[in-house]
Parts: C-alpha cells; sequence; structure tokens
C-alpha cells in the first residue's frame, strides 16, 4: 500500500469534482476574446507588449497578455488586487527547444497540476511533465513522460520537499522499478 501526502489527496479529491481547473485550460486563454482590454504598453516601435484589462491607480485587475517582439501572445495572467489569481499559460525564452508552462495561482502562489510542455513543431506542444503543488506551493509530486506521451517517472516528495517514493516507466507504460532509493536515480 502506498501512503500519499494529504495535499496529494487533497488535489485529486479537488481534481476528481472538477474544482482545480474548473473547465478551463489555457489554450483557450492564449486565443482572441471577448474582454475589453483597457491598459496597453506598446514598445519604441509602437507595437503591443502588454494588455490588460483593469489598471486603476497602479493595480492590475482581470486577465493581462503578455506579446513577444514578433507580436506572438507568450503570457496570460489573471489579477486580483495587483496578485496573481487563476490561470496562468507562459512561453519560457529557452534557446533551442521553446518551453511552455500552465497551471492555477491562488494569492500568487503555484497550486494544484502545472503542466510543463515543449514545442515539436510550430504551434505543436508535447506534453513532458506536470508538477503538482500543494496550498503552500510546495512541490508534492511530479510525473515526466517518454516522446511517445506514455509516463516515464513518477516522483512523490515529503513535506520538506525531498523525494520519497518513485515509479520508473519502460517507454511502453509498464512500471519496471519503484521504491525509496534514489542513491543513483535520476528523477
Amino acid at each position: 500500500m502506498i501512503l500519499f501526502p494529504k495535499g496529494l489527496l487533497l488535489f485529486f479529491a479537488l481534481l476528481s469534482f472538477g474544482i482545480i481547473f474548473s473547465g478551463c485550460n489555457a489554450q483557450q486563454m492564449m486565443v482572441n476574446d471577448e474582454i475589453n482590454y483597457s491598459h496597453k504598453e506598446y514598445n519604441d516601435n509602437q507595437q503591443l507588449i502588454v494588455e490588460g484589462e483593469s489598471f486603476e491607480n497602479g493595480v492590475k485587475n482581470g486577465r493581462w497578455r503578455y506579446y513577444n517582439s514578433e507580436g506572438r501572445m507568450v503570457r496570460v495572467q489573471h489579477f486580483k488586487d495587483n496578485v496573481i489569481n487563476g490561470m496562468v499559460s507562459q512561453e519560457l525564452n529557452n534557446p533551442g527547444i521553446p518551453r511552455k508552462i500552465e497551471g492555477l495561482m491562488i494569492d500568487g502562489k503555484k497550486i494544484g497540476m502545472w503542466i510543463g510542455y515543449k514545442s515539436i513543431k510550430k504551434n505543436n506542444w508535447l506534453k513532458t511533465h506536470y508538477t503538482i503543488f500543494n496550498q503552500n506551493s510546495q512541490e508534492i509530486a511530479r510525473v515526466t513522460f517518454h516522446p511517445n506521451g506514455a509516463v516515464s517517472y513518477e516522483t512523490f516528495y515529503d513535506t520538506e520537499g525531498q523525494p520519497r517514493w518513485f515509479k520508473k516507466y519502460d517507454k511502453k507504460g509498464r512500471l519496471i522499478e519503484e521504491g525509496d532509493d534514489f542513491t543513483f536515480k535520476a528523477f
């Protein structure tokens, strides 16, 4: 029998009731919408780089979108009283292989499932891993994937953030090893 951290059980309970992602995914966030963006910022070339739903008295509220130098939307965040609250989707500027992360932030802290992707073609993303965070933004579990989409590793962490249990899978998704000996394991 495997004992999971309390936060992981809470996450799975919330997920099963549809609370964590509540029908919204970051792909939907990245498309054009019907929101009136009252705040806009431009670079020296008069190209839009930031647009926000509300920016009264220097305080961000609502959905904010950020654009790169080519004009492509690379980040979407939701704010409440200048603190990130809601789904976040962000492309990362990694040399070589573009990457993207998506997840939920509550009161400026990561919570629930965060999914990582790498670009395999323009506008075509491959899921590489997901990480589960508890209500304190502490990592409690991580799953990585083989390039074919099958699970590669599962790692579970204790309350101090140390790995305590792992499962390793072959490229067909079959469990080949599990345990708590991380001496020579890559995870």
